[in-house]
């Protein structure tokens, strides 16, 4: 069959043809400029920007971890460091260097106030006043001191009743270590002798106790040739604590 291209019915055929082509190219454009969710342009924006929020998040945390761990480090560590310096440093320092001191005064003190040690290669010792002679005669070392005594300014204890003074001095003595013998003499004149209460009488030996507030009398024995009276084995012990008098009256 023929179809006369001039036909009413050709010409309504043509333009609905032409219609439709001008309709599926308008939505074929509208479609590509505007893809489903889907498409790969529109996931791959919301996963970067998940992506870019989470590792923004994730720095953040970690930063302000390292930050507070470090803060946290540094406190612990200049703490301990303070608490050890100061303990130990302090604790440490003050007890060794105050015992070695203490040790050194007391042991200075001792030796170098004392007018002489009596020892095996030092046994004897005269005072200055030439009143006293002081002999170790066995034992332990004995650290002597001895000091003279003016009456005058100085008269002392009352005297015993019976006799006078004839010669006095002060005598310490610190034993070292113990037992000790030790002989204690005192020496005289003649012009001092004739102070005696019964001239020409026998010369006796006293202490003075301070504890006992009294005179105490020595077992002595008289050289009247070496104008001597000596007491052999003294109790050192009663010249230990202080300078003590010890006289010869008659």
């Amino acid at each position: 069959m023929r179809i006369r291209t001039g036909s009413p019915f050709v010409t309504r055929m043509l333009l609905v043809i032409g219609i439709a082509l001008v309709l599926a190219l308008t939505v074929g454009s509208a479609f590509a400029a505007n893809p489903g969710p889907s498409g790969s342009a529109g996931g791959s924006a919301v996963v970067a920007s998940a992506n870019g929020n989470g590792n923004d998040n994730s720095s953040d945390d970690n930063g302000n971890g390292n930050d507070n761990s470090s803060d946290d480090n540094g406190n612990g560590n200049d703490n301990s460091g303070n608490e050890n310096g100061n303990e130990n440093g302090n604790e440490n320092g003050n007890e060794n260097g105050n015992g070695n001191d203490n040790s050194g005064n007391d042991n200075g003190d001792e030796s170098s106030d004392a007018d002489a040690t009596l020892s095996g290669s030092n046994s004897s010792y005269n005072s200055p006043s030439g009143v006293l002679t002081v002999q170790r005669v066995s034992g332990g070392d004995v650290l002597v001191n001895t000091d003279s005594v003016d009456v005058a300014a100085d008269p002392g204890p009352a005297r015993p009743a019976g006799v006078n003074l004839v010669a006095e001095e002060k005598l310490q003595m610190i034993p070292l270590s113990t037992p000790n013998g030790i002989d204690v003499t005192m020496h005289y004149t003649d012009a001092a002798a004739a102070a005696q209460a019964v001239h020409g009488g026998p010369l006796r030996m006293f202490y003075y106790a301070t504890p006992l507030g009294r005179w105490v009398e020595l077992p002595v024995s008289q050289n009247a040739g070496a104008h001597t009276v000596t007491v052999s084995q003294v109790d050192v012990s009663a010249f230990v604590q202080e300078p003590t008098r010890i006289a010869l009256m008659g």
